[in-house]
Formats: C-alpha cells, sequence, structure tokens
C-alpha cells in the first residue's frame, strides 16, 4: 500500500525556477515613479509545478500512477475550492514526480489554502488518499509580481491586501510590556493587553473574529490587579491559549489556561511566590515549557499536563540579570536566550525535555544590562536572537545572533539597527520563507520600526518605520497569521492616549501596497 509522501518545499523551488526563466527570456516590465517593476505586460498564468516523493513499503515508488488533487480551505474538514484535477499515467522515477496544477484564477486570493492528494498505481484499484494534506501557502502566492503604489496591479489580486490594517484598544496603561500575540488553533489572532481603564483594570484577552480583528471578543483572564509585566502567550497543544505573567501587586508569577477558543474562561495558577519575567513555549511533550529570570536565577517551570494545573520546577540554571526568551530547538530540547548579571548574552540549552538541567553560553561579551531578549528557531532548526544589549543606553543598537549549532555553544552577531537608543522590547519570528522578522521599539523617537532579515543567519536586515506617531513604547510581539502575513502588537504608551495596537500587515514585509513572490 502506498503509505507516505512528502510534497512542499520542492514545489516552491520548482516554482522560483520557474519565475527565473521568465527573466532570462526577458519579458517587458513596467516600471512606476520609483524605478520599481511592477507587474509584467504578459501575465504568467494561475497554474504552477508541484514536485513531490512517493514511497511504496518503504521503498521508492515507480512506474506509471494516477493521482487526484483538491484544494480545501482548511488542514481537516472545510471547504474544496476550484475543481478535482485528475492526472493519469503519471511517470514516477525513483519515488520523484512532478505534475502541473492549475485551480484557477480565482483559487488563491490569500486565503491559506491545502492541497489533499490520492494516488494509485495507473488503472489498479481505489485510490489512496494521502494524509495530512499539504499547505500551499508557499506557492500561490508566487503567482503575483511584485508591485508598489496602488497602480500596475495585477488581475486577480485580493482587494484586502493591500495595506497595513490596525485595530486599536484604549488601556490607560502608560507602560505596554503585557501585548502578547499568538494564533489560536481556529486560525485567528488572539492577544492581550493590560487595562488600566477606571473600573476595568486588568489583564485582558482579545479573541479576533477576522484575520484583521475588526470584530473581536474581550475577556479578563485576571482583574484587580495593580501592575501587569511581562506577559508570555502562545497556544497550547490542546489548542488553547495560555500564558503566565508577573503580578507586580502580589509578586507572583502566575499563568493563566483559556478554557475555550474565545478564552471567556479560564483557570489561574500560581507557578511561584517570587517575582518572575516568564517567557513560554510548548515542548515536544505537548506540555508548556516556560523559562523565568527572577531574583537573579535562571530556572524553568515544566507543566506535566497542557493546563500546567500541575508542573515541576528546576534548580538554578545560571544567573541571570533580565530578558530570558525560550523556544524548541532543532534537537527538540528547550534553547533559552537571557542577559547575566553583567548585561552579557547567553544561551542555556536543555539537556532534557524537563529542562532539569542545561548547558550555558556566552555568545556576546558587550556590556550592557536591561535588555530583553526573543529567541526563535529557524528554517535550518537553529536559534536565531534579537535584542538590545543595553535597553536604556542612548549606544545601544539592535542586534541578531544566530546560532552555529544545536547547542548554540558559538554564533555569529550582527548589528541591524544603528541608530541609538533602538531594540527595545523586540520580538522575533521565522517567515515561511524561512526569513526571520523582527519588530521593536526606537525608544529616542518613540516609534515602533520592524526589520526583515535579508538572509536565515540574519546577519543584515531592511529595516522600516511602521508607526512614526512617536507615541511608541514598551515591548512588542510578532507571529505569522494563516495567511502567510505577519501580526504585530504593540504599546502607544509615551503620552497619552494610552493604547494597545493590533496590526495585521498587508504584505509579507509590511510595507503598504506590495506584493512579491
Amino acid at each position: 500500500m502506498i503509505n507516505k509522501l512528502y510534497l512542499g518545499l520542492f514545489a516552491c523551488m520548482v516554482t522560483l525556477v520557474a519565475v527565473k526563466i521568465i527573466v532570462m527570456l526577458g519579458q517587458p516590465t513596467l516600471t512606476n515613479a520609483e524605478g520599481l517593476k511592477t507587474s509584467p505586460l504578459v501575465q504568467v498564468g494561475s497554474g504552477f509545478l508541484y514536485q513531490g516523493r512517493l514511497t511504496n513499503g518503504g521503498a521508492p515508488a515507480g512506474g506509471p500512477h494516477d493521482f487526484t488533487f483538491k484544494l480545501f480551505d482548511a488542514a481537516t474538514g472545510g471547504n474544496q475550492v476550484g475543481t478535482t484535477l485528475t492526472v493519469t499515467n503519471q511517470t514516477v522515477n525513483n519515488g520523484l514526480f512532478t505534475v502541473s496544477l492549475d485551480f484557477g484564477n480565482t483559487a488563491f486570493l490569500g486565503d491559506a489554502r491545502w492541497l489533499e492528494m490520492a494516488v494509485r498505481v495507473s488503472g489498479n484499484g481505489a485510490f489512496t488518499t494521502i494524509s495530512p494534506r499539504q499547505s500551499l501557502l508557499p506557492v500561490p502566492y508566487a503567482l503575483n509580481a511584485p508591485w508598489f503604489g496602488t497602480g500596475g496591479k495585477p488581475y486577480p489580486y485580493n482587494p484586502l491586501r493591500q495595506v497595513n490594517a490596525t485595530a486599536v484598544f484604549t488601556d490607560n496603561n502608560s507602560f505596554g510590556d503585557p501585548d502578547e500575540v499568538t494564533i489560536g488553533s481556529d486560525g485567528l489572532p488572539i492577544f492581550s493587553f493590560y487595562d488600566e481603564t477606571t473600573g476595568a483594570v486588568g489583564l485582558k484577552i482579545v479573541h479576533c473574529e477576522d484575520l484583521l480583528c475588526g470584530d473581536n471578543t474581550t475577556s479578563t483572564v485576571f482583574s484587580g490587579a495593580l501592575s501587569i509585566n511581562y506577559v508570555s502567550m502562545t497556544t497550547g497543544s490542546d489548542g488553547f491559549a495560555i500564558l503566565s505573567w508577573y503580578e507586580l501587586n502580589s509578586s507572583h508569577l502566575n499563568l493563566a489556561h483559556c478554557n475555550n477558543i474565545l478564552c471567556t474562561s479560564s483557570t489561574v495558577t500560581t507557578l511561584d511566590t517570587a517575582p518572575g519575567l516568564p517567557r513560554i513555549a510548548i515542548g515536544t511533550d505537548g506540555f508548556p515549557l516556560i523559562a523565568d529570570g527572577s531574583s537573579t536565577t535562571l530556572k524553568v517551570f515544566h507543566c506535566t499536563n497542557a493546563t500546567c494545573s500541575a508542573f515541576s520546577v528546576s534548580g538554578s540554571l545560571d544567573t541571570v540579570g533580565s530578558g530570558p526568551s525560550i523556544t524548541i530547538g532543532g534537537d527538540g530540547l528547550g534553547l533559552i536566550s537571557y542577559e547575566n548579571s553583567n548585561g552579557q548574552l547567553k544561551v542555556a540549552h536543555c539537556t532534557n525535555a524537563t529542562c532539569t538541567s542545561a548547558t550555558a553560553s556566552l555568545l556576546d561579551n558587550t556590556f550592557g544590562g536591561g535588555g530583553l531578549t526573543s529567541i526563535a528557531t529557524g528554517a535550518d532548526g537553529l536559534g536565531l536572537i534579537s535584542y538590545d544589549p543595553d535597553g536604556f543606553s542612548n549606544n545601544d543598537h539592535l542586534k541578531a545572533v544566530h546560532c552555529s549549532n544545536v547547542t548554540c555553544t558559538a554564533a555569529t552577531v550582527s548589528t541591524l539597527d544603528t541608530v541609538s537608543d533602538v531594540g527595545w522590547g523586540s520580538s522575533i519570528a521565522i517567515s515561511p520563507d524561512g526569513l526571520g522578522i523582527i519588530s521593536y521599539s526606537d525608544n529616542n523617537f518613540h516609534h515602533f520600526k520592524l526589520a526583515n532579515c535579508n538572509n536565515v543567519a540574519c546577519t543584515s536586515a531592511s529595516v522600516i518605520n511602521l508607526d512614526n506617531t512617536a507615541n511608541a513604547d514598551g515591548t512588542t510581539s510578532i507571529t505569522w497569521g494563516v495567511d502567510g502575513l505577519p501580526v504585530i502588537t504593540y504599546h502607544l504608551g509615551f503620552n497619552p492616549p494610552y493604547e494597545t495596537v493590533f496590526l495585521h500587515c498587508g504584505s509579507p514585509t509590511c510595507v503598504n501596497d506590495f506584493h512579491a513572490r
């Protein structure tokens, strides 16, 4: 029986080659006022090449096979988009095959798509459906040529993918540490903010009812607190949001597990009665793993169930100054970035799934202090860190650190933004194309900025200013939506009015009116 199909990256690679050939043939293009290329005079069409690897009984398949291809708007269930495509007598050579698929020019308008395939040896019995469906996010977006501004858009295009869209929430909070965003199991954004509005003091959760958060449900997770700091949030293995924070009034480190997708109710657990700086990730066992840097001690809480109603805590893994952040590395173990008591960047690599012990490495001995770090696992399986080496100095810059190995005992350090006093509260995420993207604050001008890494190691980046209202303040948070576009929260709190901003980018780089392969 045919039992495995490897698909995905091959398709993106083949599509890029096809685009390169078109350019080499000298297809005429238009330019706009900035001298940038717009859409080609001749459209490339809506078809694309898809390559896969088929095995039968563990060995590469060979010979003629029949395939069916269906497009859906969800990973499971959902609605079929377009018609079913059938390919017969397709040659499979040493397991590899390449097919040309065309679901029409209205199939890909910016929403996520999944491909469901079924296969059989040509003319031999029933088709076997391959599971799971394959995400097509990297491929359809290659069908549209780049453009800037409002002119030169090829048809068809999704009118919703033009400009960055924001939703603003008044919070009366003069400093925005609690603004954290993740994507729920329903594919919609969910984020936190701390509301100091009279009569509404507390930690709030906003569940967006659409990708732009035009409609939303707001719920209180924790009320009556004098101050909420350093919130961290992700989506648990049970599909519900889970978040941890430091509550200044009681000096407790708390965790809340949402009891439903909307988080209209939640269960709060106290992890520690000492101050904390928590960062949360979901381990390979499906349970939360929380790194905490409190009282100069780096320690890790390992939940023993999805709700974290029970947990264990490690001993001291290292001394810490501030700014821990955690990801699950390419080896399936926790990887924690932080500043030590001297303000120098270190990384601790957990030696087991529960992180009862770790190996610490010094990566940047630049003296700082007060900076926060953010870490993600790159497309190469290695850690990628953004941080500000001196959180409150006029001489600090935004830096990126790319680990040289899975344990991060060595790394490459790069400076991305040299404007004075930038990088505070940065947040890093990995884009569908494998490159890092970093949101951060400019404390000098109180602007909100974004750095798009130019390579996997992020040795350089393209920096843009997303909000120049001179009111940005506090930390930021960034993730990727199911539509393949960045979703960001940040805080306006240098001067009243104090607000939490939800930003849905209109392009992968957050440049307004820009579409690119």
